[in-house]
């Protein structure tokens, strides 16, 4: 039996790699004599540059920078050198990541995307000429200004020499119900309140936007990406937007690999309502339910009912045993034990047949 394993990471527990491997080891420990391909994959957010850079062949960079709220940290981001050709991939979460703010400091209100910037103009002094960034995971919602501040005077004539991929995992416009303020600034801390002065902040920097630019990018696919991140870089640069899912799985030349498979397992750390939008696991159904594949999705965490019919999986496991803390629940020990035991047990099911 052919079994294709491609998990997203868990955010703030395992990278994608380590998910692979714990998944991996759970089909292995009933039935090593099956075929395991472990594709480690990402959508856009929080790892996805370290999951293209294994694919391609990219060198890791690392160098000091500020997180979302001022912090001094380092972040990694990595270049891919073709002979002259240099190509940078940049996470936004490695820098202006949620998940580097502990969550008795988050501020939407004052968080700033600056110390991406940081990260962009280092790879462009390092000779990058094209970048590939994910928009995923952000602490966010200034609609790139601190990217825009950390490029300084020089943005314009950066903006003229580069070529940037955006890479989503989001479709939403820039404001708006479903836009960037709305829909996801209570994930990073806003209040009500907060949310409809961020989405009016949002609606001004439009507003100065087209007048800079003459371009109006606010219902854009993805302008809402990152806090307005997205918007920013189609504003002022050059720009192309992918679904950063379909862009990792053209990468690892995904429906080769499955057209042979029995099986396909995927996972993440939340499976719920956006599960179903430009995430990992929808990305992976899509493709597999094309050649007749049947796709098992695991989450630390599982909302049913926010997936109808299971959304078109075969079935949908959450991976905690138990009651538990959420610390304990990402403890990145527990979820790699929990993620191999629930694999441990699917193909026992698997294998006997019932």
């Amino acid at each position: 039996m052919k079994i294709v394993v491609c998990p997203d990471s868990f955010k703030g527990s395992l990278t994608a790699a380590q998910a692979s491997e714990a998944i991996k080891e759970g089909i292995s420990s009933v039935c090593p004599d099956y075929h395991v391909v472990t594709l480690p994959l990402a959508d856009g957010g929080e790892g996805t540059s370290s999951v293209i850079a294994s694919i391609t062949g990219g060198t890791a960079i690392v160098t000091d920078t500020i997180n979302a709220i001022g912090e001094n940290i380092t972040a990694t981001y990595y270049i891919i050198n073709r002979g002259k050709k240099k190509t940078a991939l940049i996470d936004v979460a490695a820098a202006s990541g949620l998940t580097l703010v502990s969550p008795q400091r988050r501020d939407v209100m004052t968080a700033s995307s600056y110390g991406t910037g940081v990260l962009i103009k280092n790879a462009y002094e390092r000779g990058c000429r094209d970048f590939i960034i994910g928009l995923g995971g952000s602490a966010t919602c200034d609609a790139g200004t601190g990217i825009m501040e950390a490029l300084g005077p020089d943005m314009p004539a950066i903006a003229s020499d580069i070529s940037v991929t955006l890479l989503c995992d989001v479709d939403n416009p820039l404001y708006g119900p479903k836009g960037a303020a709305n829909v996801f600034a209570p994930q990073k801390g806003a209040t009500p309140r907060q949310v409809a002065l961020l989405d009016e902040r949002l609606r001004q920097w439009n507003i100065k936007t087209i007048l800079d630019t003459g371009r109006n990018v606010a219902g854009q696919h993805g302008a809402g990406a990152a806090g307005g991140i997205g918007a920013m870089f189609m504003a002022y640069f050059n720009t192309t937007t992918k679904a950063g899912i379909d862009a990792v799985l053209d990468m690892y030349g995904f429906d080769s690999v499955i057209a042979d498979a029995d099986l396909v397992i995927t996972g993440e750390g939340c499976i719920d309502s956006q599960t179903l939008h430009g995430k990992v696991g929808m990305g992976v159904l899509r493709r597999c339910n094309v050649h007749r594949v049947p796709v098992i999705a695991m989450g630390g965490s599982v909302e049913y009912g926010d997936l109808p019919d299971n959304a078109g999986f075969t079935a949908v496991f959450s991976i905690v045993p138990g009651i538990m803390t959420l610390e304990q629940a990402v403890d990145a020990t527990e979820a790699r034990r929990n993620l191999a035991e629930t694999s441990r047990q699917i193909i026992r099911i698997i294998r006997s047949r019932l």
